[in-house]
């Protein structure tokens, strides 16, 4: 298997992996959200939950093009980037949704803060499985 391939398949299993655990705190959170704040507040869970997995997405990117270098310090940089990007699309999309005004605002935080914690733990495997890659390679001038 060629290194893009190899490159997008780990993308899309960290998708996957990131799609699943944001499921399961929306699952976990449904009846709770229900009882506490009504029909309102699942849809801020959501809509939460959405704006945290895109956010995984749009924040792996980096890490994805990462990958196929050689050096260790490329990664890391990624790294930075990733959590950069990843967290200011979420403040973008909460303060958009905040503005607007179409959820309930203190679900919609929650649900977005939760949700958020849950994906980083996947997101973090997801680097250190990368720096663990590139740590194992030899680099230039070595054998």
């Amino acid at each position: 298997m060629s290194k893009d391939r190899r490159v997008a398949a780990a993308y899309l299993r960290f998708l996957l992996w990131a799609f699943g655990a944001t499921l399961l705190v929306a699952l976990a959170g449904a009846l709770p959200t229900r009882r506490l704040a009504g029909e309102g507040g699942l849809a801020a869970l959501a809509v939460g939950c959405a704006v945290t997995l895109a956010a995984a997405a749009v924040g792996a990117v980096p890490l994805v093009r990462a990958a196929k270098k050689t050096e260790p310090q490329a990664l890391v940089l990624a790294v930075m980037v990733a959590v950069g990007l990843r967290l200011g699309f979420v403040l973008a999309a909460a303060l958009v949704l905040q503005a607007g005004d179409w959820f309930s605002s203190r679900p919609l935080l929650i649900w977005i803060a939760i949700s958020y914690l849950a994906v980083l733990v996947v997101e973090t495997r997801f680097a250190v499985s990368g720096i663990a890659r590139v740590s194992r390679r030899p680099t230039e001038g070595e054998s």
